[in-house]
């Protein structure tokens, strides 16, 4: 019985039809996570669109389930980003540094691209990868996509959420 629940379960996410704004939003992702290069030449295409797909339903629910009173302790965007993190992504990140600095030094803003430009959050959220995968690569850490994932969830061991992005994966092997 259980095992035709699990078929059913498969079935049913198998067949997620996507609109127009959604398969925007997957190839923007895909594409721009082609761009974004870890140390040893991992890309993150199909991680980055499954990330969008898993965090929002590719743009439907860009405000988070962690909202709050204030936008700023909110997750937010098509990749669900917090204002810290991006913040912290700015200031951490070589690249990110040189081209968003100016996005510092006013919060309204910076909540503002994460909102409605679908291309910063995915530059925000690859270069996240990137980070924790070349973080995981120096430290020797067995599977740094795994990691890399995980810590993109906040977590260093959260199984739950990288088998959601593995099963999106699929998913979005499948139309792309």
């Amino acid at each position: 019985m259980i095992k035709i629940f699990i078929s059913l379960l498969l079935v049913i996410s198998l067949s997620y039809s996507f609109d127009k704004d959604q398969m925007d939003i997957i190839r923007k992702s895909y594409n721009i996570g082609k761009l974004i290069k870890a140390k040893d030449g991992m890309t993150f295409e199909n991680t980055l669109a499954s990330i969008s797909f898993t965090e929002s339903s590719a743009g439907k629910y860009i405000i988070g389930d962690k909202f709050t009173k204030h936008l700023k302790d909110s997750s937010l965007g098509v990749y669900q980003i917090r204002l810290k993190t991006a913040k912290w992504l700015i200031k951490s990140d070589p690249w990110l540094r040189k081209n968003f600095t100016y996005l510092l030094k006013d919060d309204n803003r910076l909540i503002s691209m994460i909102l409605r430009r679908e291309e910063f959050g995915a530059l925000l959220a690859g270069h996240l990868l990137k980070i924790w995968y070349n973080y995981a690569l120096k430290k020797d850490i067995k599977n740094p996509w795994f990691y890399a994932v995980s810590r993109y969830n906040g977590g260093v061991h959260n199984t739950v959420y990288v088998a959601r992005i593995r099963k999106n994966i699929k998913l979005i092997k499948k139309i792309i």
